[in-house]
Parts: structure tokens; C-alpha cells; sequence
């Protein structure tokens, strides 16, 4: 006789597994400060034009989530002075910026995004406190 209770349970655990294999991600993420634009040294100058900064950073970013690639030029900028209160205006500075990444990249349809993260850094002895502010913005937005 067939236990129809064992059948079941097989049954549910076949459809959990399914379930909870088919839903798990991979995602592999590399990160390069090397290769970013074809001089550093000019965007930066030309990005000190638009908004004054203790330092700047670049780096870029390279995704695979199930075998989707992405990838992302990124600027950090610290410690920007003067720079707008307002979200909008602060993203708009934002975008002027990622532009000048575009333009500056070796290959920029390379780089599905650009993003621009302003960074606020104040130290007190020991201790670092640190907000902020992050844009991204589509390379075919640019």
C-alpha cells in the first residue's frame, strides 16, 4: 500500500528546494582604483572648478549577479566645500560631475553608471564621523 503522507512530504520537499534554489543570487563584485580615466590629474582640476574638495577618489566597480554584468565608474569626493544644501541642486552638481567622468573615461560605454559620492569626513581625536551623500546616474543619461 502506498503511504500517501510519505508522498507528500517528498513532494513538499522537492518544491522547497526548487523553490530556494531558483531564488538564490550570485553576485561577484571586483573593484580597480587603477584604471579609471585617461588623466586623473585634469578631471580633477577640472572637477575643482565646479566644487572645492580636500581630496578626491576614483575607482571603479565591476558586477556579476547571475550572470549579469554591470559595471561603474565612481568618484568619491571629501570633504566638498560650498557646496548646495538641496538635494535637487546637490544632484545636479552631481550630474555635471558624472559627466566629466564620461568624458574623461578610456572607453565610456564600458561603464553602465557613474556615480558621484560626497563625502563628509570630521574627525575629533579618535573618533571619525563620516555622512554622505550618493548619486547614480545611467550612462545613456549623461
Amino acid at each position: 500500500m502506498i503511504n500517501t503522507s510519505t508522498i507528500l512530504r517528498n513532494c513538499m520537499y522537492v518544491f522547497v528546494t526548487s523553490i530556494l534554489l531558483y531564488s538564490c543570487t550570485y553576485t561577484s563584485t571586483s573593484t580597480n582604483t587603477n584604471k579609471v580615466a585617461t588623466e586623473t590629474s585634469a578631471l580633477s582640476q577640472k572637477i575643482k572648478t565646479m566644487v572645492d574638495y580636500q581630496d578626491i577618489s576614483y575607482q571603479t566597480e565591476k558586477k556579476n549577479t547571475n550572470g549579469v554584468k554591470t559595471s561603474a565608474m565612481v568618484v568619491n569626493i571629501i570633504n566638498a566645500k560650498n557646496i548646495p544644501e538641496t538635494d535637487d541642486s546637490l544632484k545636479l552638481l552631481g550630474k555635471k560631475i558624472a559627466t566629466e567622468l564620461k568624458l574623461a573615461a578610456k572607453n565610456s560605454n564600458e561603464y553602465n553608471t557613474y556615480r558621484v559620492v560626497f563625502i563628509s569626513k570630521e574627525q575629533n581625536g579618535i573618533i571619525t564621523k563620516t555622512m554622505n551623500a550618493g548619486y547614480t546616474f545611467k550612462n545613456g543619461d549623461l
